[in-house]
């Protein structure tokens, strides 16, 4: 009993482990990129693009896109899913800008208080209860985003920036009557045409960096 119950445990924590690692891993990834050049908003195209390649791949290897046809007949679900996929595409366009424009610390704290902001977003609007304990975490974690504030020496916009669209998200997404790998495909299905005809009719480019074609006119 206690294998099968500490088997999906030690599963999801390290899947977990994997999944911040490769996280953390981001900024180095997109200065490669920028690096040889390219903007911010075209490595945001190129991210776009390469995930609707890979996750219809994936969707297509479960055969899950009867569910997914399913998701687009709720016109609520839609509506939600294109509002997450527009606040996504701006999360992501700072984030890149400010791993790309020697500003990583302030897009790290960005996600270190974002659970800060999901947990204000849990109380007020769904009414969530909350414990001494955990009010007591967030007035400690509270207090060491403002230490951190007070010596950068100024607001820190990227940084709230991140924290308060990826909290708007999370809020959104959990109005979708959806499974994360429908919504996903469909949030990237809706940033992919405007990712795809940027890359295609930039005028700074002959090919874009993800393409195996010569890049630069």
């Amino acid at each position: 009993m206690i294998t099968k119950i500490a088997a999906p445990n030690l599963i999801g924590l390290g899947s977990g482990i994997l999944c911040f690692l490769i996280w953390g891993s981001l900024p180095l990834f997109w200065n490669l990129f920028s690096s040889s050049g390219l903007s911010s908003v075209q490595i945001m195209a190129g991210r776009v693009f390469w995930s609707m390649v890979f996750i219809t791949l994936i969707v297509a290897i479960l055969g899950k896109f009867k569910s997914i046809f399913l998701v687009f007949k709720n016109r609520r679900n839609i509506l939600f899913l294109f509002l997450s996929a527009l606040i996504l595409t701006i999360n992501w366009l700072i984030y890149i800008w400010a791993t790309t424009n020697g500003h990583i610390i302030e897009a790290s704290l960005g996600y270190f208080i974002n659970p800060l902001f999901n947990l204000f977003l849990g109380r007020f609007i769904f009414k969530e209860p909350l414990s001494p304990t955990k009010a007591f975490s967030i007035l400690l974690v509270f207090l060491a985003v403002a230490w951190q504030i007070m010596i950068m020496g100024h607001i820190p916009w990227i940084t709230l920036s991140l924290a308060i669209s990826f909290g708007i998200y999370g809020v959104i997404r959990k109005m979708v009557d959806a499974n994360t790998l429908d919504s996903t495909f469909i949030e990237t299905l809706f940033m992919f045409p405007y990712a795809a005809l940027y890359l295609l009719f930039d005028p700074n480019l002959a090919y874009s960096n993800f393409f195996p074609y010569p890049t630069q006119r």
